[in-house]
């Protein structure tokens, strides 16, 4: 797989898609950030056995690798959060089981370059229903909320929204509040993203067609 993009008009219009990164291993799921004024991103590369950094130097066809966050680690859905002083990044990673579903982590840092530090309680969360990444955090009302993945009919059927409760290098506790099931659309079979930037609001969706042989 590779990164790619397109861009939308203001009526809507689609462009056709752009690669702007090719590494030659699979690449999904690009979590694009900003830290100290420069964008970054972090593609998924479980393929590679690694957690990787990219920096932007032209947004948003350029970017230059700058370093392996983890290596050795089967880790998906990479997304960060600054909070506390700290950045803190959630992924799924199979190290009790094989699935890359149901084990969330957290690892932390004051310098994105500088050490990771595993959460003590890893995998801090333990649930096919809610724990991988399914797209940026967000506050609603005051409190932070995080999208995850609910792969329990299969992969990437719908989204629990989750409520964070404490954060912190000692704790993590969250509560499942709702969810959005692929059921708001007819012939949608699932949806596993959600993420929001300057009012707009974007969803993926799978449906099936059936391809008659003549």
């Amino acid at each position: 797989g590779v990164i790619s993009v397109i861009e939308m008009d203001e009526n809507g219009n689609w462009s056709k898609p752009a690669t702007v990164l090719d590494t030659g291993h699979h690449l999904s799921h690009p979590f694009i950030f900003e830290w100290q004024g420069t964008l970054y991103m972090i593609p998924e590369s479980a393929g590679n056995k690694s957690v990787d950094l990219y920096r932007c130097v032209t947004f948003p066809y350029e970017w230059k690798f700058e370093k392996a966050i983890l290596n050795g680690i089967r880790a998906v859905d990479a997304t960060l959060i600054e909070k506390d002083d700290l950045l803190w990044m959630f992924v799924n990673a199979a190290v009790i089981s094989e699935s890359l579903n149901d084990e969330l982590h957290i690892y932390f840092t004051d310098d994105l370059f500088g050490e990771w530090k595993p959460h003590k309680k890893n995998p801090v969360k333990t649930d096919v229903e809610s724990t991988r990444p399914a797209g940026q955090f967000f506050t609603y009302d005051g409190d932070l909320y995080r999208p995850g993945q609910d792969s329990s009919v299969r992969y990437g059927y719908g989204i629990t929204i989750n409520k964070v409760i404490t954060l912190s290098e000692d704790e993590f506790i969250e509560e499942k509040v709702t969810k959005i099931l692929p059921n708001w659309r007819p012939g949608m079979a699932g949806t596993h993203t959600i993420n929001h930037n300057d009012g707009l609001t974007v969803m993926d969706v799978l449906t099936r067609q059936f391809k008659w042989l003549v």
